[in-house]
């Protein structure tokens, strides 16, 4: 048999050949194409919806307007409220009492003085005031019940759930499986919010609390603001407080800010102090540092020796990013692969003995009556 090979055929055979190779090219480009556009259909249908909310969201929220009293009195006589009077907590422009509606619930009052307050931050309690009036009757399972809310010409009433809530910013560092949940439960939150137009604007420990079935609620909202313009449907971009706390994004010390994006900053400065017990920057004020930040939040874990997953550290890298157009939606960065990782619970240290070596073999000491630890307040 002749081993001789022929041109033609061969020719033939390439061409076939190369057919073959640059249709399978097209198929697998024309596969390629499709999935970028039903991605960014899914996308874009996302998108809408997400505005179609927040615009009807926002729209009832400008319309809506607490109920007007006339005094303290007529909360009991009127709306069937009643006041205890025994302090729970106080702050700066609030007290927190404890109070009893006309069906028995206990629940907590919250008192805002306005005219304690300066202008700017009155105004900023009177525009929260409408976004509590909304989440009276749009609730969430991560966010603090609100059961109504009064107002007279110098005080606002807020009447907030009831219960055995434990302040996130009094307890212990947290693993990477705890920090996990309780990062799904804000997250969770934030996002309702959000698609109801409603930012935050003050996501800090003492307003993350958590139950006793381990779930973690929003709380403090007298610096929430609808952050949503149904009219000419955009973002309402907010002018800086004269204030600065370690939760503060940058853009919201320099001028004006998305205030949504400002709540995703403050929700990764979260994660790291549930495993920190510490804030991660220090960008402004008496603690100013001149290190980047994408510097400042890892030198925080490592001081504190806290290890985290290449997964977390890719959800922090976008909630810190400091272009403000790349900084994710919460929406998106509840979709980050973290939030879906099975990570496990890490064992605690096992406790350092002090019982010095002669004596460890004696009878431990009774041990002393310790009074019970006094209920942490909810913050409105």
């Amino acid at each position: 048999m002749s081993n001789i090979r022929d041109p033609k055929i061969e020719e033939k055979i390439a061409k076939k050949l190369a057919e073959w190779e640059k249709a399978k090219r097209e198929e697998i480009a024309n596969e390629e194409r499709k999935k970028e556009e039903a991605e960014r259909e899914k996308r874009m249908k996302e998108e809408k919806t997400w505005l179609g909310h927040m615009e009807s969201a926002a729209a009832k929220i400008k319309d809506a307007v607490p109920t007007a009293i006339a005094n303290e009195e007529s909360l009991k006589m009127r709306e069937g409220y009643e006041i205890k009077r025994v302090d729970v907590a106080n702050g700066r422009n609030a007290k927190i009492y404890r109070a009893v509606d006309k069906h028995g619930t206990e629940m907590y009052a919250k008192l805002v003085m306005v005219p304690g307050a300066k202008k700017k931050i009155a105004d900023s309690f009177r525009e929260a005031s409408k976004c509590l009036k909304y989440l009276k009757s749009h609730s969430h399972q991560n966010v603090m019940k609100i059961y109504d809310i009064f107002t007279t010409k110098e005080k606002i009433y807020v009447f907030i759930e009831k219960l055995n809530l434990v302040k996130i910013k009094g307890g212990g560092t947290a693993d990477e499986a705890t920090a996990q949940k309780w990062s799904k439960d804000v997250a969770s939150g934030l996002h309702f919010l959000h698609v109801h137009g409603i930012a935050h604007n003050h996501l800090l420990p003492e307003n993350i609390l958590i139950d006793s079935y381990d779930n973690l609620k929003i709380a403090g909202f007298l610096s929430a603001t609808l952050s949503y313009d149904s009219t000419n449907k955009t973002i309402r971009k907010l002018d800086p407080l004269d204030e600065y706390f370690p939760h503060d994004s940058p853009e919201r010390i320099k001028g004006p800010f998305d205030p949504f994006k400002a709540d995703v900053f403050a929700f990764g400065v979260m994660i790291i102090f549930f495993m920190t017990r510490e804030f991660p920057f220090a960008f402004a004020g008496r603690d100013k540092s001149n290190l980047p930040l994408s510097v400042q939040w890892k030198l925080c874990l490592r001081r504190k020796k806290v290890d985290i997953s290449t997964e977390l550290k890719d959800l922090l890298v976008d909630l810190f990013e400091v272009d403000v157009d790349k900084r994710p939606h919460i929406r998106h960065a509840a979709a980050k692969e973290w939030f879906t990782k099975e990570i496990a619970p890490t064992a605690p240290p096992p406790p350092e003995s002090t019982t010095p070596p002669e004596s460890q073999g004696a009878a431990p000491a009774p041990a002393e009556p310790t009074e019970p630890k006094p209920e942490s307040p909810p913050t409105a």
